[in-house]
């Protein structure tokens, strides 16, 4: 089984849930926050995958601290 899908079951406890946002925050840290800065934060983004799929509550809980519109998150985009 793939790490993401066997977090999946550990995300309400803390340690876990505390790991994977501030892995999100980091990378809006340093990919997103730059990009929404230059262009006037007008533009909304959309993530693709299974991480973000998964993890969608706590994904948009940290792009909300940082300003950041999520569009959608698509899981499997071939089947959409």
């Amino acid at each position: 089984r793939s790490v993401v899908m066997h977090s999946a079951w550990y995300v309400e406890e803390d340690f876990i849930k505390n790991m994977i946002k501030e892995g999100f925050r980091l990378f809006m840290d340093i990919y997103l926050v730059t990009i929404s800065q230059k262009y006037g934060g007008k533009h909304p983004v959309y993530f693709v995958g299974s991480v973000a799929a998964n993890y969608q509550d706590i994904l948009r809980e940290v792009a909300k601290e940082k300003n950041i519109n999520i569009s959608s998150v698509i899981k499997e985009p071939i089947y959409n």
